[in-house]
């Protein structure tokens, strides 16, 4: 298995040299705006763009709106997308109040898949192989099952050590992209694995920077930029056991990118 580690520093000295404006100016400028959304909007702003991502056909002003409204009115199957993103919103506002540890992201995967066909998959890492394909391709074949304990057991010892290391803001945009990047890799869940892998990213950041981590509307820019985004997932190959961590740059890259793009929306 080909897995880096979400410790790992050694591509740091390229991400931040091919990072324009540098990491460390980035969060530096996000720190200092005088507006920004609020924790709520962003929390549905997120939901919406990470479930749009996924295919789920949900306009955000129409999403806000049926909040207002509790959706009355609305019919049935359009009342369900709205569930299934309400259901990602909370779990978002779930891990705004909690530490990031196993125990708490098991609990949001839980609480964002509660209408999946097969309820022993809930908030459980997966007992079945997962194969991610194109319509023309096999675009990755995730861990087999029985490797999925081992690999998630490494990744949560090496998420303890790298949670309680100080980072600076630029090394937390860093490792928050990695950790995110090798959650995808992994893929220890039958189903929701690329919401929670974002909202992994976010929660992650928070841990370093603050709450204002959770103000990033970077799902935003991913939905935007979804050719890009999977291209750069893709990229590291087809397999656990052939990746190619050399090729990581461009994905680490997004996340800095999204917070400028957010940045120069708001002005």
């Amino acid at each position: 298995m080909s897995i880096l580690s979400i410790n790992d520093t050694m591509y740091f000295p390229s991400y931040q040299k091919q990072c324009s404006p540098s990491p460390s100016a980035v969060w530096k400028r996000f720190a200092s705006l005088e507006e920004y959304p609020t924790i709520a909007f962003a929390r549905q702003s997120s939901a919406v763009f990470s479930s749009r991502i996924e295919g789920v056909e949900i306009d955000l002003n129409f999403y806000l709106n049926s909040r207002l409204t509790n959706a009355k009115g609305i019919k049935a199957e359009t009342r369900t997308t709205l569930d299934w993103v309400r259901a990602l919103e909370d779990g978002y506002a779930f891990a705004e109040k909690h530490v990031l540890n196993e125990k708490n992201f098991l609990k949001v995967h839980f609480m964002i898949s509660k209408f999946m066909d097969n309820h022993r998959e809930r908030g459980a890492y997966r007992r079945v192989p997962v194969v991610i394909g194109s319509r023309s391709k096999i675009v990755y074949r995730a861990l087999a099952p029985e490797k999925v304990e081992e690999a998630t057991q490494e990744f949560w010892h090496d998420m303890k050590v790298l949670i309680k290391t100080p980072l600076s803001p630029a090394m937390a945009l860093y490792h928050a992209s990695l950790v995110h990047l090798v959650f995808e890799k992994i893929h220890p869940f039958a189903d929701g694995n690329g919401r929670m892998g974002r909202l992994l990213e976010k929660w992650f950041l928070a841990q370093h920077c603050g709450k204002l981590a959770w103000k990033v509307t970077g799902e935003a820019y991913y939905e935007q930029m979804r050719p890009m985004y999977y291209a750069n997932l893709a990229a590291l190959g087809s397999s656990p056991e052939t990746l190619d961590f050399s090729k990581c740059i461009p994905f680490l890259l997004m996340l800095p990118t999204a917070i400028v793009a957010a940045m120069d929306d708001l002005q």
